[in-house]
C-alpha cells in the first residue's frame, strides 16, 4: 500500500483520519509531495510504487478530475 499527499501543511491538508487509523504503517510511510500535482514526477513516489513489485495498481483519490487524472494516464 502506497499513500501519498501533497502540501499537507497548506490547503490540501492531511490525508483522511480513517486512512491513518486503518493503515497506520502505510500512513507513517506516506510519500509527502511538495506541491507536485503528478505523483509520477516525484522520485520518492515512483520508488515506493516500484518497491511494491506490483504490475497492477488500484488507484484512488478525493477527486478524479484533478487528483487522479495525471497518475492514471501515466
Amino acid at each position: 500500500m502506497v499513500l501519498t499527499s501533497s502540501q499537507e501543511e497548506r490547503f490540501q491538508g492531511l490525508l483522511m483520519t480513517a486512512l491513518a487509523e486503518s493503515l497506520p504503517e502505510a500512513y507513517s510511510a506516506r510519500v509527502k509531495r511538495a506541491g507536485i500535482v503528478n505523483a509520477w514526477d516525484d522520485e520518492n513516489f515512483v520508488k515506493a510504487v516500484k518497491d511494491t513489485n506490483r504490475t497492477n495498481l488500484i488507484m484512488a483519490s478525493i477527486t478524479t478530475d484533478v487528483c487522479l487524472v495525471y497518475q492514471a494516464s501515466f
